[in-house]
């Protein structure tokens, strides 16, 4: 069967080879795991899924391959990791002499309709209390995903009718407060499976593209075994903003909301196109839509840095203990997670503990973390250390890369640097991570500085005010 005609099929269409080798990946497979054709044909298939699933995975290729065909329902993970409910026939292909050459997979995503038979058992019996919600309420099941909401979430957020069922609840939360916490927001929110978390303040994402900061409890609904969780927000964006600098943010905030409006619309046209007429589309055409939203892309990861860098000027501190040694691994985690043919070390404490304000921490380390990865994006074996020293009673934080480096005197201070950074755009994009990271130091009355040398990696230190954990 040619590629073509596969690519007419809106279900996930997969050939292995005995070995387990991936010889054909549809367009749908394409879409519905996040791996594209390129990076998954030639591998084996395991690869391509979670490890706590890969157990489960070969041995059904291999019951498929003794009797000839299996059939199940199983949970699996995107690349983003969105847990997907599918079903799933296999069935062994055989030459003439009757030996097998390959194993066909069919992969149909049931997740909308597991939701739906679990969005009208819960509206039967928690409907009419989210609708006399005086605050957005947003019912989640055990894989992250939204099966009920009131009036309330439309309002605020933008959506109609019930555009967000069955919608990942990560898609409410802007990008740059799902890197601030080292469980992201999905894993946040089950948590609260088993118990209640109150008051975490993140930036939620409208569907404009535009944010505002709200206040997120969670807590289980009815049986803490029932897997259903119950998250009431509270929109803060009034007392906000008697904590803000006046005339400072108000600029930023407009400059990036003006940036992602276009943008988003954009980026959902062009991946429309590209998804909808890649059989019409010439190789051209479709590498000129990637290019596309590749740009488009690098524009709203500017506007989205400006967001952040407005959120860090005006938020109010709230200081906590903070383990950045837990913040950097989870950080490298997510930098790497977006590139599977990169493989990096990373070296940091088991516990590396600071008196700071927890979301600020998470966005600085971050923002730290992703500098060094772009730096070390042309390094063979990139590595990034995380940790700490003591330099005249001082403690003195830093992260260290073994990337590009840059060649910059210890004297020469962040504006020498930002212009080093602007030099080397192609590697580290446009250095507002480290202005970000700056402004959050300079916010817990510290110091920031950087040394490096051309070729020979960085070191990025800060110091943190406050006693000691």
């Amino acid at each position: 069967m040619s590629d073509e005609l596969l690519d007419n099929f809106d279900d996930a269409l997969i050939a292995v080879s005995p070995d387990g080798k991936v010889q054909v990946w549809s367009r749908g497979a394409e879409r519905l795991f996040g791996h594209a054709r390129a990076d998954a044909t030639g591998r084996r298939l395991v690869d391509l899924i979670p490890p706590d699933h890969r157990s489960d995975e070969l041995q059904r290729i291999h019951r498929a391959l003794e009797i000839g065909s299996a059939t199940f329902e199983v949970v699996r993970r995107r690349k983003d990791g969105t847990a997907i409910h599918l079903d799933v026939s296999m069935r062994t292909v055989s030459d003439a002499a009757g030996a097998v050459k390959q194993v066909a997979i069919s992969m149909k995503d049931v997740s909308h309709l597991k939701v739906l038979r679990e969005a009208a058992a819960v509206e039967a019996r928690f409907g009419d209390l989210l609708e006399v919600a005086p605050d957005p309420m947003i019912l989640v099941n055990r894989d992250g995903r939204i099966v009920l909401f009131n009036r309330e979430v439309e309002r605020l957020f933008g959506y109609a009718n019930n555009e967000l069922l069955g919608r990942p609840i990560a898609v409410l939360v802007s990008e740059h407060s799902r890197g601030a916490h080292p469980a992201g927001p999905t894993d946040y929110v089950l948590e609260a499976a088993t118990r209640p978390m109150r008051g975490r303040v993140v930036l939620a994402r409208r569907k404009d593209g535009t944010e505002v900061p709200v206040e997120i409890s969670v807590s289980p609904l009815g049986a803490e075994d029932s897997g259903f969780v119950s998250c009431s927000i509270r929109e803060v964006s009034a007392r906000r903003r008697d904590d803000r600098v006046p005339g400072e943010l108000d600029p930023l905030i407009c400059l990036a909301q003006e940036l992602c409006r276009p943008l988003h619309s954009l980026s959902e046209l062009t991946a429309a196109m590209a998804a909808d007429h890649a059989s019409r589309l010439g190789p051209d055409a479709l590498e000129q839509l990637a290019e596309l939203r590749g740009s488009a892309a690098r524009v709203d990861a500017l506007a989205g840095a400006l967001r952040l860098l407005a959120h860090v000027t005006g938020c109010q501190l709230s200081r906590d203990v903070v383990d950045l040694g837990s913040l950097a691994r989870a950080a490298a985690a997510r930098a790497a997670a977006d590139d599977s043919h990169r493989h990096l070390d990373l070296v940091a404490p088991e516990h590396l503990p600071v008196w700071a304000d927890p979301e600020l921490a998470g966005a600085l380390i971050d923002s730290l973390i992703a500098n060094s990865w772009r730096f070390t994006c042309r390094t063979a074996r990139p590595r990034i250390e995380v940790g700490s020293s003591h330099e005249n009673g001082t403690r003195v934080f830093f992260v260290r890369d073994n990337g590009a480096g840059f060649a910059l005197e210890r004297s020469g201070g962040m504006v020498a640097l930002l212009q080093v950074i602007e030099r080397n755009r192609e590697l580290a994009g446009t250095g507002i991570c480290l202005a970000i990271a700056q402004r959050i130091v300079h916010r817990h009355g510290g110091r920031f500085w950087a040394e490096g040398a051309a070729g020979g990696g960085g070191t990025f230190y800060f110091t943190l005010s406050g006693p000691a954990p």
